[in-house]
């Protein structure tokens, strides 16, 4: 197997386990391409209920016991997966989250608040916007990534983009996936470059801090759980 073959091969692992998720969650599904953040959040921030019951919902699946069995099996096979395929000298990690609710409050209010290009707020794709519900990582000392890999996984439609996020100290491959479906909420995975890790970090760490002071409704929390 060549190194292109084993990134492919563990970001293909992170599409099934999506689809695998997507497909036994039994909640109510919105067509997240159609609809809007200003659809569902107003001007003064207030989330409307049945988009919002829809986030509570998915979000308690994520954090029911037996998803995350699912999820601790995932990351210690891709884990030994890319351990035993010789390409690192430091072992891998790969880890995984639950977006926490003041992070979803302040993104949504952040697209909402957010001028197109034709000068109006809000008209952004919930699936652009809430694209990281759940969150795969691998931390890698050899993080080169071929595009070309990238790229036949967007033709074949397992992932729909990718990035390079390079800012303000941070640096990180980006990559969303919805298998194809816009009633999935898509999930993001990244990947980081062993050496980017402290700052990578303290860049989170900074963004959490801002995240701590956006005024975030006591109702929302009540509702939403931790």
């Amino acid at each position: 197997m060549t190194y292109d073959e084993m990134i492919r091969k563990s970001i293909l692992q992170a599409c099934a386990f999506h689809q695998k998720v997507s497909t036994q969650y039994t909640g109510q599904t919105m067509n997240l391409k159609k609809i809007k953040v200003c659809d569902v959040v107003d001007e003064s921030g207030n989330v409307k209920d049945d988009f919002l019951e829809c986030l509570i919902n998915y979000r308690q699946y994520l954090q029911l016991g037996a998803f995350q069995i699912e999820r601790m099996q995932f990351e210690k096979l891709v884990t030994e997966e890319m351990e035993e395929s010789g390409f690192f000298e430091e072992r891998p990690i790969v880890n995984t989250r639950v977006k926490a609710i003041n992070s979803i409050y302040e993104k949504l209010n952040r697209y909402r608040n957010r001028i197109d290009n034709n000068g109006v707020a809000g008209e952004y794709e919930i699936k652009k916007c809430l694209n990281d519900l759940f969150g795969i990582r691998f931390i890698l000392d050899n993080a080169a990534i071929n595009q070309s890999v990238l790229s036949a996984l967007k033709d074949e439609r397992k992932i729909s983009r990718y990035y390079l996020r390079n800012k303000e100290g941070y640096v990180g491959l980006h990559i969303y996936m919805n298998n194809g479906s816009n009633s999935y909420f898509p999930w993001e995975i990244q990947i980081w470059n062993s050496r980017d890790r402290k700052a990578n970090q303290y860049s989170h760490k900074v963004h959490k801090d801002y995240e701590r002071y956006t005024k975030f409704p006591g109702s929302y929390r009540r509702k939403m759980g931790k």
